[in-house]
């Protein structure tokens, strides 16, 4: 899995992520510390990485609608210390597949994992 872990995570979570065998880039590697959120999120796809934030505004899908973006895994945790962070995040690399998650908006809690894609419009005429 391609991450790029936004500046309001910690840069802990990155080294265990990355022996568990994924790509992690940070905001503040990238230099992007500080800029604003469309700034970030436009960065992610260049690298083909998905942003993991606490950034309830990236879950917007009005202001970042689905394929948009890479995707956006939004972290609402109640504990938000590294070794949960890595928890949670491994949980969801084993039960999802990121190209499934492309262009998505996951929520991601400690209990559950709700996926926001984009639907599906057809016209009838």
């Amino acid at each position: 899995m391609r991450l790029e872990l936004d500046e309001n995570i910690t840069a802990l979570p990155k080294k265990p992520l990355v022996a568990f065998g994924h790509e992690v880039d940070t905001v503040a590697d990238e230099q992007l510390t500080g800029r604003p959120d469309p700034d970030v999120l436009v960065a992610a796809p260049t690298d083909q990485r998905t942003l993991v934030t606490f950034d309830l505004g990236f879950g917007d899908p009005r202001t970042y609608p689905p394929r948009s973006h890479r995707g956006v895994i939004l972290l609402r945790l109640r504990d938000q210390q590294p070794a949960n962070v890595i928890s949670v995040i491994q949980r969801l690399a084993e039960h999802h597949s990121l190209d499934d998650l492309a262009g998505s908006v996951v929520v991601v809690t400690e209990d559950l994992i709700r996926i926001r894609r984009l639907a599906a419009w057809y016209s009838l005429s």
